[in-house]
């Protein structure tokens, strides 16, 4: 599924914490099973394909196996066995044998299909951002309680462009599906959309997109003190229209975010505060002289 309705611009949240990551020009690619929602990227896969379609796909390409074979016999036992002989023994042990080799075959494909999510967070990383910068929920969950600030991308810029073929799951921006109902089904089935990007109904509130990343390609790794590893990867200032400051921002946060702004020399970036609105629940946001 294409997405041909990008936004012009998408957000980023961040805790204060974090500040370093926006000097360095820096950003995180996360495995899927690292993220706070058990289901993601973990659809319900009952296996590679079905039984019957493994049966009937090795029953198609048969005949021509059997040829194949026979021609290979050295000339002597030709001589002895015409091909429909021959292919009418191999079709009666077929019936026999293919029954019982389609079920071992296919146990060790489902074991192989239900691992994917697992080899695929070791491999690949995701950066995660949202439609919209004055999501209340946003605020308190991604820059810890408005203590944080958001960072605008320019989704036109080629760090967000660079998908290599159609069928490429890397380097390009995607939207988040969201659901009532988990994918199941064989894994053969599923699209990159089906496996990577299907979350609940719940998550909803996030509008959230997606760009992913080998990990392999991590421009350096972050090792934290619990363990985690965190794959860190270049953007250029170019990419950044504006940076918002949580209304809790402490002043140290704010000076920072300031001192980045006026030291972009060939870029513009755009500096706003955000404060709670004195007649609604929602943010309003000043525009700062840098």
């Amino acid at each position: 599924m294409a997405n041909t309705h990008i936004p012009a611009s998408l957000h980023k949240y961040f805790p204060p914490e974090r500040i370093g990551s926006l000097e360095s020009q820096e950003l995180a690619f996360s495995p899927l099973n690292t993220f706070n929602d058990p289901f993601e990227g973990r659809p319900d896969i009952k296996g590679l394909v079905t039984k019957e379609h493994l049966t009937n796909t090795l029953l198609e390409k048969l005949p021509g196996a059997i040829e194949r074979q026979y021609r290979n016999l050295p000339r002597e036992r030709r001589r002895l066995l015409t091909l429909e002989q021959f292919r009418k023994k191999m079709l009666e042990m077929a019936r026999t044998e293919f029954p019982k080799e389609a079920s071992n075959y296919h146990s060790l494909m489902t074991g192989m299909a239900q691992e994917l999510p697992d080899r695929m967070s070791k491999i690949m990383g995701a950066l995660c951002l949202c439609e919209t910068r004055d999501s209340l929920l946003m605020w308190a969950h991604y820059a810890k309680s408005h203590t944080g600030f958001t960072v605008e991308f320019d989704s036109s810029s080629p760090f967000f462009n660079r998908k290599r073929t159609e069928s490429d799951e890397h380097y390009h921006l995607r939207r988040v599906l969201y659901r009532s109902r988990r994918p199941s089904g064989q894994l053969l089935d599923f699209d990159g959309n089906e496996l990577f990007l299907v979350k609940s109904d719940d998550w909803s509130y996030e509008k959230e997109w997606r760009m992913f990343a080998p990990l392999e390609n991590a421009d350096r790794e972050l090792s934290l003190d619990d363990g985690i590893t965190i794959s860190l990867f270049k953007f250029p200032l170019s990419c950044v229209r504006s940076v918002t400051i949580g209304s809790r921002a402490a002043t140290n946060i704010r000076d920072r975010i300031k001192a980045l702004a006026s030291s972009s020399k060939d870029h513009e970036i755009t500096v706003y505060q955000a404060a709670p609105s004195k007649s609604h629940f929602m943010l309003d946001f000043e525009k700062l002289a840098i």
